[in-house]
């Protein structure tokens, strides 16, 4: 019963910030398009819902991992460590490391399948697409650039692991190179406005 009912806390908890963060995006893409939605809007808030709750899940599943395996917070304690179902603590991790992945990927499609009047596009995106991806005026041509460029990013880290070094973490890292940049141009364009 015991474990149960933390699998029922852990899908709550999962739920509510589905919810907050469904909320957060909702709000913010209302503002921009000033109460004009449509269903494609709403999907994407939905899954920012669940991209936001997944990461908040990671987070929670890692202090309760140190919290059932740390043995000083169950001495003299009458109750044991719950046996926690892996997949509760795994399914929000493989998710977000998945997204991680293929992140880059979804915006170089991006690149290749908007056009430069498209808003949201940062001088990354820009530099990105009038230089590699959109090569040519040909969609099919800029597609595949954007999975060729996709592909550039596996090599560095195959040729690191040659070293010893575990190659998911270095992939890992080099993937959040790119996500780290562009949300630390949107971040001080941010503080910017904020001080003027």
């Amino acid at each position: 019963m015991n474990n149960l009912l933390i699998e029922l806390i852990l899908f709550i908890i999962f739920i509510v910030f589905f919810i907050i963060g469904f909320i957060i995006i909702y709000r913010q893409v209302a503002l921009v398009k000033k109460g004009e939605f449509n269903n494609k809007d709403r999907l994407q808030c939905l899954i920012y819902g669940l991209i936001f709750s997944a990461s908040v899940m990671v987070v929670i599943a890692m202090a309760f991992i140190f919290a059932v395996k740390t043995p000083e917070f169950w001495q003299g304690s009458s109750s044991t460590p719950p046996d926690i179902n892996p997949l509760s603590l795994l399914l929000p991790f493989a998710f977000c490391l998945g997204y991680i992945s293929f992140y880059p990927l979804i915006d170089f499609l991006f690149i290749a399948l908007s056009s430069e009047s498209d808003e949201g596009l940062t001088p990354f995106h820009r530099f990105i697409g009038n230089k590699i991806i959109n090569v040519s005026k040909n969609r099919v041509i800029s597609i595949i650039m954007a999975f060729l460029l996709y592909f550039l990013f596996t090599i560095p880290p195959l040729l690191i692991s040659l070293t010893g070094l575990p190659f998911l973490m270095i992939l890992i890292s080099l993937l959040l190179v790119y996500p780290l940049m562009i949300l630390t141009f949107y971040g001080s364009k941010g503080y910017i406005g904020g001080i003027s």
